[in-house]
């Protein structure tokens, strides 16, 4: 735990390094079930390469399932909006925030 958090905390040179040290220290956290803290992370890994659709479509699913909601439907907004050729994504998007409109006005 406290090699991991000095690790993050000391942070990285850049591009694929913070791809590299955000998204190792994000399937840390997965694997130990802390799916919150691996979102955050994966984010990181993200921001540090927008390029990297496979971090952002890793990074929407796990925060669909940690019901991060918010974080989710921005994560898939972005793969829609790169990729109209793929609806599974507006599909997802549109999913996503049809759930949050139903959790926030229940019948």
């Amino acid at each position: 735990d406290a090699a991991l958090e000095r690790a993050v905390r000391r942070g990285c040179a850049g591009g694929l390094a913070c791809v590299d040290l955000y998204g190792w220290a994000a399937s840390v956290e997965e694997g130990r079930g802390n799916s919150r803290r691996a979102v955050v992370l994966y984010k990181k890994a993200y921001e540090a390469d927008r390029a990297r659709d496979d971090v952002l479509e890793h990074l929407a699913g796990l925060a669909s399932l940690a019901g991060m909601t918010a974080e989710a439907v921005d994560a898939y907004g972005k793969l829609a909006e790169r990729h109209p050729e793929n609806p599974a994504w507006a599909a997802r998007l549109s999913e996503l925030r049809a759930r949050a409109q139903a959790d926030r006005f229940p019948r």
